[in-house]
């Protein structure tokens, strides 16, 4: 049955898009491209001035090529629709058309920072991507939501289309938002449909009356237009979990759409027992058995490195790497691999502290990174501080989200690297930065600094840096200028079965 748009005519027509702002009849859910095309054609050109006359022109062939392309322009519900309760009258455009099928919302809260702990929310991730009906369920997610960084990969990875929603610019109009989308580039057709969600039409409109209002678009966009709900992992009291609970005491939603992934890395127990009581479904994914890890190199038969004693501090000649557990992918990693170990439940995707040992012991390589250096020059550190005085450095860094000296690494003879320009930092200010050479400011480092939260000052000068540039490797590193340290007995005897340098265990 035909509907009027006499609010959208109006918006549509300040916007360039429609010759006048009459009312546009269209059919319910329809596009509403072919109706203002329509338009376009029957407006008599004798009415027009010569460069009204090229503006349609020109509209009417960017119309026709977006329909030729299958691009598709819709509104959000009516009034009555409970879907516009939640969104406010808006309108949806999609650069590759709306896919046929049934939307499968796709939600989370936030995941802590290392993504390698998450394994049973990357096995129900895993599980939704491969039990959907290819044919006739896509799947919906939100740009800036938790589940998106890892969905254009599942696409090409399981062979599932996704709708990726794409919310407005902060207080841009909706008449703005028009402009933008007719100045947008082509999008490439694939598995993944970009939908771009526009400002609501009006500031008062059915939206602002819903008791989450204020809370992100891009979650109530989700949760509003999902035929199907998947909630991998809520925090009570969270965004999502109002949310959650707003549909499913909603009527107008159909029972048994809302399925809550079961387990204490996903919905807790206590909170899931709520939301079962208000109709939401219980799932649970079966066999979530996670890869073990191989220590061992495979079809070598090295003879195992010995476990010693920690060196004495007196004459201390080394300089010591430690290394840190690593929240995204390693620094000579594309980051498309790492979704991919997570996605595949690879047993790579450990990127512990102890992970990333024993990756350098089995690539023979300390990778350089700039991350933290003054003029991004890519190094490996070093410090000198004697091993068993290395507890006394480590700390947490809150600005940073880390540990800094973890009891993991390996010590190198400081003859050895110093014959490969390896060098102590020279703390100073920016005075001294000014001064000093282009090939010496990789080895700069500020002496001091103030912590914004606490307002402690920092001395950096305790750590008695050493840098090297570029990437260190070790292969030519003799068995006794090496020493490989961890701080349990375990984790030593595992690590002699791959070492060609001894190991020691940093107790404390």
């Amino acid at each position: 049955m035909p509907f009027q748009q006499t609010q959208f005519g109006r918006l549509l027509f300040e916007a360039g898009w429609l010759p006048t702002g009459d009312e546009l009849s269209v059919e319910q859910s329809d596009d509403l491209l072919p109706a203002i095309l329509e338009v376009w054609q029957s407006c008599d050109p004798k009415t027009l001035s010569a460069t009204s006359r090229s503006r349609a022109t020109n509209v009417q062939l960017w119309l026709a090529e977006q329909i030729s392309n299958g691009a598709q322009l819709t509104a959000v519900g009516t009034t009555a629709d409970s879907k516009q309760h939640w969104l406010g009258s808006r309108l949806i455009w999609w650069p590759l058309g709306q896919p046929n099928g049934s939307q499968i919302g796709i939600t989370s809260s936030r995941l802590g920072r290392r993504l390698d702990t998450q394994a049973d929310w990357f096995t129900v991730f895993r599980a939704a991507c491969s039990k959907i009906n290819r044919d006739d369920d896509v799947l919906l997610t939100a740009v800036n939501t938790t589940p998106d960084r890892f969905v254009d990969r599942a696409a090409e990875l399981f062979g599932v289309r996704v709708v990726s929603m794409r919310c407005s610019q902060k207080r841009e109009s909706i008449v703005a938002w028009l402009k933008r989308i007719r100045k947008m580039v082509s999008t490439t057709r694939g598995s993944v449909f970009p939908a771009y969600l526009s400002p609501e039409s009006t500031t008062g409109s059915v939206a602002a009356e819903h008791p989450d209002a204020d809370l992100p678009t891009r979650d109530r966009a989700v949760v509003a237009l999902a035929d199907r709900l998947l909630v991998f992992h809520l925090r009570r009291n969270g965004h999502l979990d109002k949310l959650v609970r707003a549909r499913l005491s909603n009527p107008n939603f159909p029972a048994g759409t809302v399925f809550i992934a079961l387990g204490e890395g996903l919905v807790k127990r206590d909170l899931a027992d709520d939301l079962l009581d208000q109709g939401a479904v219980g799932w649970v994914v079966l066999n979530t058995l996670r890869p073990k890890l191989s220590v061992a190199r495979e079809g070598t038969h090295m003879k195992p490195a010995a476990i010693v004693k920690l060196p004495p501090n007196d004459k201390w000649e080394w300089l010591t790497h430690c290394t840190r557990a690593q929240a995204d992918a390693w620094p000579d990693q594309e980051r498309h691999e790492y979704i991919d170990e997570l996605l595949l439940a690879s047993a790579a995707t450990d990127h512990s502290a102890f992970a990333a040992l024993r990756r350098i012991i089995d690539n023979q390589r300390l990778v350089a990174s700039s991350r933290m250096i003054r003029g991004d020059t890519r190094v490996v550190c070093f410090t000198a501080v004697p091993l068993s005085e290395l507890p006394q450095l480590r700390s947490f860094r809150s600005h940073l989200a880390r540990w800094d000296f973890e009891p993991y690494g390996i010590c190198i003879r400081r003859e050895w690297l110093e014959s490969r320009d390896c060098l102590p930092v020279r703390y100073g200010d920016d005075s001294l930065w000014a001064s000093l050479d282009l090939q010496d400011r990789p080895y700069f480092q500020v002496q001091t600094s103030t912590c914004r939260q606490s307002g402690r000052t920092i001395d950096w000068s305790v750590e008695r840096e050493w840098r090297h540039v570029g990437d260190v490797e070790l292969e030519e590193l003799p068995a006794n200028a090496g020493l490989v340290f961890v701080p349990t007995r375990e984790e030593a005897e595992q690590l002699v079965t791959i070492s060609r340098w001894p190991v020691t265990v940093l107790d404390g």
